[in-house]
């Protein structure tokens, strides 16, 4: 299985914690459980925020 670009990994992480909120939030995990899942997803995904690059990127600025 090929490993997803650093951009859609980083996607993939977001919308796991995201969904992870939302299921402790109506009560489907306890706070416990939702870090256990939280760190499975972290570990699978090589730890995506810390590792890709972000989205912004820098400018040129070309002085007169």
């Amino acid at each position: 299985m090929k490993m997803p670009s650093p951009s859609t990994r980083r996607w993939i992480y977001n919308v796991a914690n995201a969904g992870l909120l939302i299921t402790v939030g109506y009560g489907v995990f306890t706070g416990e459980q939702a870090a256990l899942w939280g760190l499975l997803v972290n570990a699978v995904l090589g730890m995506a925020a810390a590792n890709t690059p972000g989205h912004i990127e820098t400018l040129n600025v070309e002085e007169n």
